[in-house]
């Protein structure tokens, strides 16, 4: 083991690597202090669609990623997420007052909704690629930090005679008559 830690200086480096690269994507997730929010949320029936509208109080040079779930007041289990919606919805949506969201809930519920207590929430998430892609790299750098040390520790036994022969086949009996 210490001829190990002695010799191992490409094996610390790259785990002294893969640990800033782990710290620097922590400390960019806690610069982002904003959270966005979402408020003033109501909705109107238009013809056969129900247009949700929502202010997203955010920064204003960042995109959000926003999802809608219908839920029930009567019931603090019930969650749809609706399908067929179109608008201020999904990824890239800005910041800004009165955003909207279309649905039309006949094509996914023909028979109608059984109630009045129904309301929406509207949730938001900033989009970010670089703090997605770190915790990446570093996951990269720790499984080739990782194959370095099999491949170094293997080598150290100074051994390359194969661990097992191989295997030798019979020749196949000939064909029966």
């Amino acid at each position: 083991m210490n001829h190990f830690l002695n010799h191992g200086g490409i094996i610390a480096r790259i785990l002294i690597t893969s640990l800033l690269l782990q710290f620097v994507a922590v400390i960019a997730k806690a610069d982002d202090k904003e959270i966005p929010r979402v408020v003033n949320v109501w909705f109107e029936a238009r013809d056969n669609n129900v247009v949700v509208h929502f202010d997203l109080i955010a920064q204003s040079d960042a995109r959000y990623m926003t999802s809608l779930i219908l839920r029930k007041e009567s019931d603090s289990t019930y969650a749809y997420l609706p399908k067929e919606i179109e608008g201020d919805i999904g990824g890239g949506v800005l910041a800004g007052q009165d955003r909207m969201i279309t649905w039309n809930p006949g094509d996914e519920f023909s028979q109608g909704l059984d109630g009045k207590d129904f309301y929406f929430e509207i949730t938001a998430a900033k989009m970010s690629k670089s703090t997605f892609s770190i915790p990446w790299v570093g996951i990269g750098l720790a499984a080739i930090a990782g194959t370095a040390a099999i491949w170094y520790a293997s080598s150290l036994s100074g051994d390359d005679t194969p661990q097992s022969a191989p295997a030798v086949f019979p020749a196949p009996p000939g064909r029966p008559r």
